[in-house]
Order: C-alpha cells, then sequence, then structure tokens
C-alpha cells in the first residue's frame, strides 16, 4: 500500500465517521426530549444509534490500523 492509498483510505473512513456522527447528533434532541418528558425511547431508535455508535468504533480501530500499517514507502524492501 502506498502512503496515498493509506492517506486515502484514512480519509475515507474519517468520512464516514462523520456522517455518522452527523446522524447522532440530528437524533440527539429526540432522546434528551424523551428523557426529559420521562418518555420510553424506542428500542429500535436506540438500537440504531447504538449501531451508529458501533460503527464508528470499528472505522476509528480501521483508522488507527491503517496508520499502524507501514507503507511501500516506509519500507522499501518490502515491496
Amino acid at each position: 500500500m502506498t502512503q496515498q492509498q493509506k492517506t486515502e483510505a484514512i480519509n475515507e473512513k474519517a468520512a464516514m465517521i462523520n456522517e455518522l456522527k452527523r446522524k447522532l447528533d440530528s437524533t440527539d434532541y429526540v432522546v434528551t426530549r424523551d428523557i426529559e418528558q420521562g418518555l420510553e425511547i424506542p428500542a429500535d431508535f436506540k438500537n440504531e444509534r447504538q449501531g451508529w455508535r458501533d460503527d464508528i468504533n470499528a472505522l476509528q480501530a480501521e483508522i488507527a490500523e491503517l496508520e499502524a500499517t507501514e507503507t511501500e514507502e516506509d519500507n522499501p524492501s518490502r515491496g
């Protein structure tokens, strides 16, 4: 993997994380409203939000793995 490929992969995953965080942010009002009103938050809604958080965590782990990976430029003898 070249440095450019590595950077592109990291940027793509970071963009996905940002989109998932936007989804969480846009639905935070529902959670706050329901908690303040003492309402039960629907299970499917909670599960969807948890799925987004799980996806964020997985993507962050993938980014960390990519960042730790040597590129061809880092170690030309591996090519």
